[in-house]
Formats: structure tokens, C-alpha cells, sequence
């Protein structure tokens, strides 16, 4: 009925019209269309057939855009329009999915309903193929629950930077990119999946969406020095630092409190995929796969795995011990179904694990289709310890690749000295490396040539390596893959550096090529339709998007963290340091700073880290002071240094 009053002599439309509504057009070619005319009406009696079939040839049909609840389970499982019963209860009562009779079921239900269906293909950012033109026969029916217009910025095997400009992104209500389109084409995309462009969420000028990015090596529980005792190479670090700190996280409190502290830092910082190493505790590495998926960050959480440990003897385990507890940890972790959380198998390293167990871990990996992740080749000192435990292997890498640890979906840390040979190992076998640069120069341990991984077609990905790396951030990792690459061309000026843009693929794109994963937006050459792992960044006012100065503005992004020293006086920072960090209190014992209390002292991983989130929030003045100081002291890699030294300076600072 018409809104007019009177409804005569109507000279206006009809105030309140659903445009967005499905039209099941006779002649339409689109999805939802295509699918009313295809579909198999199964689980139905004889009557309930002929009313939805007639439904179909008179243009009556209209299709869910989600799942309806089942008045038997009462679960939203409910996938056919009309029906009120879901598939699997159907079969199990041999009832209609409309009617609930028990009459004779004309086109039975499929039987394998307990094997998942296959996704229908969405689109990514990554397939620059089907964005430029896609069928609209590709695309799924799911209902959209948003859709983003503006600016995106991701990596192709090709480009290693692409701006796309007044793109539309849309995401259903799974959290999958359902397409992604030409902004010019908003009514036709709001007609065919049923949204109101009013719903559109607009970026501004200075915004942008980027992908997420994959941290893929990372100790989650040696956060709790991140920044402090990085005054040793790699094996006497470990077993003066690592294992007395990894040893307490049997307590289950102080491992909550390390583990919600480090996946917090690491989405503030927009690593929204993240490849964790734990500890050897089985219900501490459960903890940690619990808080990955509470705070939705996706992640592999590997419980860690060693038999030899002769520096800290009661932190290792026996070989059944770990293969018991390692069973107990997939299984347990399985069985949760988190949606983004799976676990990985994690053998600690060659040195740390005999070849019975290492064999063990193998196969546990190979039956239950598992990620892995280790180290490899990290410093010299190490390849020269696996060589003499295992004095039947031709190299490092033959030692994991004959315990059938070195698969498609393996990550490896490091392979700062692997041999050209190795690395043809690698590309045959589809095992990938993490490059770790900030903790290969802060314990010295040595330098990956990215060119030669790449010419050698590796898998490569960029890792944080906390706490041989000092920083959480993935931006840091950035910048120091640029640094590494920069000191190879200083030793050979022929090297061909790295620049920014192909940096920055390697900390998404490649990221996810490493662990083998789809994340859409955040970076992926797989299958499409994958959740969106995306970072919506603002640059400020002074930023500007348009396509030739965009480069510039992401490579301040990349670069620039902190604010002009000269914005802050150095009275300030000096107030700012003596009223928040307590400098009297600071201790010179620095492997008890990860039980400090946040009353005793400045949190050493904040001031110490030096990347763009040691403030509690963005832009936190004392961490921007924190920095400042240092930088002017000349410990802008402080930890470096040690701690005793960095006091004085402070001190003095104070003092004047």
C-alpha cells in the first residue's frame, strides 16, 4: 500500500522501497539465481519436492543468506531455504527437512556428511588474475557482513608492492573475503549480495588497508627479557639465559601473564599470524594457544622438544617423556577446534635432541599432517656441534632430512651458513626458511644472503627471533633485513641491496608462503576465500595516498616510529625518566629482570626494545623519552652494551 495519503493522483514513488531485496530474475545469470534453477532438493518426502520445485519454476524460490536453526538440535545448521531441519538430523531420524514426516525420502542425503565441504572460492587481494575480472558464476551466496571501500596495499609474486585505488572489499559473516572489486562497480555488487551501499565503511585520504604480518619465528616465552642479556653468542646464551628463564614457566601464572603480554605486543605491532615456540610444559603451551585465540590472533604454537641439556639438567625431558607429551599436546589442541590456533611439531634444534627423538618427532609430524619448526644453521660454533653428534649426516640439513623433519610444511630459523647443496635441498623438499636478522647481529651469530635463498627458489619469510632478537615488532624486522642486506653490499659492492618493497613482501606474502597458510588479505599465493588478516593503518593529515607518493609515505611508515627528538626537550625526558622508571631501582642482575614487578621498574622490554609499541599505548611520551635518551647516550642497541653501563649513563644524565 501506498504511503500517500489518500493515495490518489500519487505524484512521488512509494516512500519506503527494499532495493537491495533477491529477485528471482527468470532470466538471471547471477549466483544466487544460478544456484535457485541447479538445486538438488534431497532429504525431502515426495509433497515437500514438488512445493519447492514449483517454487523454482514460477521465480518463487528464494535462497538463505545464513543458516537457520534446527528445531531438532537447535543449532544454526540449517543450510536450505524452507527447511526447518538440518541435513544430519534428517538422516539420523529418517525424517523430511521440511515437514518432519516420516514419509519415503525421495533423493536421500548425501551419506558423507561428516567430510567438510569444500569452500566456495572468494577472492583475494593476491590474485591480481581474477580481480581484474571475475565471473560472476565464481562467486559465493554468503551473507556480507562488511564491506570496506578505499585504498589497499598488498604483494604479488610479481609486484612486490601493488596499490589498488578505490577498491571494494567485501566479508561475510565468516570473516572471508567474499570479492573484491572496482569501487565504480557498488550497485551492482549491493544488488547482487544484498547490502546497502549506506553500509559501505569508507576509508579516508590517509588511511589504507595493508596486510597483516606473519611473524615466523618467534619464542613467546622469552618476552620476558626481550631487550636485556644479549652479551653472549648464541650457545652460551642459551644456556646461561634461556633455559634458567624457560624452566619457570611450569608455573602456570607467571606463563599467563608472559604469554597475554607478548601476543598483545605482537598484534599492537601487526603481526596478525605469528609461528610460536613455547617451552617444554605441555599445559603452558596449551595456555598459549588458548590466549592466541581469545585475543584472535592466528598462530602455530609448538611445545618445544629436547632430551639433551647438560647446562640445565632439569629442564629436558626423556625420549618418551616428550613423545607422550607432545601426543597430549596436539591432541589436546585439536580437540579445543580453535579456528586459528594449530599446533606445530618443535624439535628445539639438532644439538638439543638425540636421532631416536628426532625420528619420533617425524613421524608424529607425517601422521598427523603437522607444521614444523626448528633452527638450522644459526652460528658457527652450532653447525660445528651438530657435526660432531652427528657424524653420519652430510650436513645439517641431511640431519633433519633424514628424520623426516624437512616437508612442505616446514620453517626453518635462520641458515645463516647453509651450503648452495643444502639449499637445493630445501626447493626439493619445499622446507622454508625464517630470515632472523635482528638476532643474527645481536648475538653475532651471522648474516643470511636473502638474494641467494631467493635465486635458489626457497620459501622465505622474516622472523622477530625474540629475544635473540630484542624486538617484537615485525616493522624492526624489517629494518633489519634492510641492514643486513646493506652490510653485504658494503662487503661486496656488487651486491644487489634489498630495497623496502621487497622487504615488506617477504613480511607478508612470504610469511605465509613459509607456513603454508591462506590469510587473504594478510598475504597468501593459496586458495581465496580465506579470513581477512588485514591492518587498517592511518598515516595523519600530512599524509597523502595518491598513487606517486604512496611509496614514500609507506617507507616513512616502515622507517620513521618515533617522534623528532626534537619535539621533546631533554628536560622533559629526563622527568619523564626519573618520575616512570624508577632508575635507582634498576638491577644490575639481569637475569632476574623477567620477575620484576611493574612497581620496581620500568619494564626493561619496553624501554629497551626500541620498536613502535614498548608504550603501553601508541605514542606513549615515556617510551619516546625512554628512546630519546638513549639515542642520544649512543645505546640505541643498548642491551648491547649491558646493562651496568646503560645505569651510569642514566644516572648521569640525571645528575647534569
Amino acid at each position: 500500500m501506498s504511503s500517500q495519503k489518500g493515495n490518489v493522483s500519487r505524484s512521488r514513488g512509494q516512500k519506503h522501497q527494499n532495493t537491495t531485496a533477491f529477485k528471482n530474475d527468470k532470466y538471471g545469470a547471477t549466483v544466487q539465481v544460478t544456484k535457485a534453477k541447479s538445486k538438488i532438493h534431497d532429504g525431502l518426502c515426495q509433497h515437500c519436492k514438488g512445493v519447492l520445485e514449483w517454487k523454482v519454476k514460477y521465480n518463487k524460490y528464494k535462497p538463505l543468506t545464513q543458516p537457520r536453526k534446527c528445531v531438532k538440535c537447535s543449532q544454526k545448521t540449517v543450510k536450505d531455504a524452507y527447511h526447518v531441519i538440518c541435513k544430519p538430523c534428517s538422516l539420523q531420524l529418517e525424517i523430511c527437512c521440511k515437514c518432519g514426516k516420516k514419509d519415503d525420502i525421495v533423493i536421500p542425503i548425501n551419506s558423507h556428511l561428516d567430510q567438510k565441504e569444500p569452500e566456495e572460492d572468494g577472492i583475494s587481494l593476491l590474485d591480481s588474475d581474477r580481480f581484474e575480472g571475475m565471473a560472476s558464476s565464481d562467486r559465493p551466496t554468503a551473507a556480507i557482513s562488511h564491506v570496506y571501500r578505499g585504498t589497499f596495499i598488498h604483494s604479488t609474486q610479481e609486484t612486490a608492492v601493488q596499490i589498488l585505488e578505490d577498491v571494494l572489499l567485501g566479508v561475510d559473516t565468516d570473516g572471508k573475503i567474499v570479492f573484491v572489486e572496482k569501487g565504480e562497480d557498488l550497485d551492482r555488487l549491493s544488488s547482487m549480495f544484498g547490502f546497502s551501499p549506506s553500509e559501505v565503511t569508507q576509508l579516508t585520504q590517509h588511511e589504507f588497508f595493508m596486510p597483516g604480518m606473519v611473524d615466523t619465528h618467534i619464542h613467546a616465552s622469552q618476552y620476558s627479557y626481550a631487550g636485556t642479556a644479549l652479551d653472549m653468542p648464541l650457545l652460551q646464551w642459551l644456556n646461561t639465559y634461556t633455559f634458567p628463564v624457560e624452566y619457570h614457566f611450569k608455573d602456570l601464572e607467571f606463563a599467563n601473564r608472559v604469554y597475554t603480554q607478548v601476543v598483545k605486543r605482537t598484534l599492537r605491532n601487526g603481526t596478525t599470524t605469528a609461528c610460536y615456540f613455547a617451552t617444554i610444559h605441555t599445559d603452558a603451551s596449551l595456555l598459549l594457544g588458548q590466549i592466541a585465540n581469545d585475543f584472535g590472533q592466528r598462530a602455530l604454537v609448538g611445545k618445544v622438544c629436547m632430551d639433551r641439556n647438560n647446562a640445565v639438567k632439569h629442564y629436558k625431558e626423556t625420549i618418551q617423556e616428550s613423545q607422550e607429551e607432545t601426543c597430549r599436546f596436539i591432541a589436546e589442541l585439536l580437540n579445543k577446534k580453535y579456528p586459528l590456533v594449530k599446533p606445530v611439531v618443535t624439535p628445539r634444534f639438532a644439538p638439543s635432541c638425540t636421532g631416536a627423538l628426532l625420528g619420533q618427532l617425524g613421524a608424529i609430524a607425517k601422521n598427523n599432517h603437522l607444521h614444523i619448526q626448528s633452527h638450522i644453521s644459526e652460528n658457527v660454533e652450532e653447525v660445528k656441534l651438530v657435526k660432531e653428534l652427528f657424524p653420519d649426516s652430510e650436513s645439517y640439513t641431511d640431519v633433519y632430512h633424514k628424520y623426516n623433519l624437512l616437508t612442505d610444511k616446514t620453517v626453518m630459523a635462520h641458515g645463516c651458513y647453509l651450503s648452495d647443496k643444502e639449499l637445493d635441498l630445501f626447493r626439493e623438499t619445499g622446507a622454508s626458511l625464517s630470515h632472523c636478522s635482528n638476532s643474527n647481529i645481536s648475538l653475532c651469530s651471522g648474516m643470511l644472503d636473502v638474494l641467494n635463498v631467493l635465486n635458489h627458489k626457497v620459501k622465505l619469510g622474516l622472523g622477530t627471533d625474540v629475544a635473540g632478537g630484542y624486538s617484537a615488532s615485525m616493522l624492526d624486522a624489517v629494518r633489519r633485513a634492510l641492514d643486513s642486506s646493506k652490510v653485504l653490499t658494503i662487503q661486496n659492492p656488487d651486491y644487489d641491496t634489498l630495497n623496502f618493497e621487497e622487504v615488506f613482501r617477504l613480511a607478508t606474502l612470504g610469511g605465509s608462503q613459509d607456513l603454508k597458510l591462506s590469510l587473504g588479505v594478510g598475504g597468501s599465493s593459496g586458495p581465496a576465500g580465506e579470513g581477512v588478516c588485514g591492518v587498517w593503518i592511518y598515516l595523519g593529515p600530512s599524509s597523502c595516498l595518491q598513487k606517486s607518493c604512496l611509496k614514500l609515505s609507506l617507507s616513512t611508515a616502515l622507517r620513521s616510529t618515533f617522534p623528532s627528538p626534537a619535539a621533546l626537550p631533554i628536560e622533559r625526558v629526563i622527568k619523564a625518566i626519573a618520575h616512570h622508571c624508577h632508575v635507582g631501582c634498576i638491577p644490575h642482575d639481569v637475569s632476574r629482570c623477567h620477575f620484576l614487578s611493574p612497581a620496581a621498574s620500568f619494564s626493561w622490554s619496553r624501554l629497551l626494545a626500541l620498536d613502535t609499541g614498548f608504550g603501553e599505548q601508541e605514542g606513549d611520551p615515556v617510551a619516546a623519552a625512554a628512546y630519546l635518551l638513549l639515542s642520544l647516550s649512543g645505546l640505541e642497541r643498548v642491551a648491547m652494551e649491558g646493562l651496568g653501563q646503560a645505569c651510569c649513563l642514566i644516572s648521569e644524565s640525571l645528575a647534569r
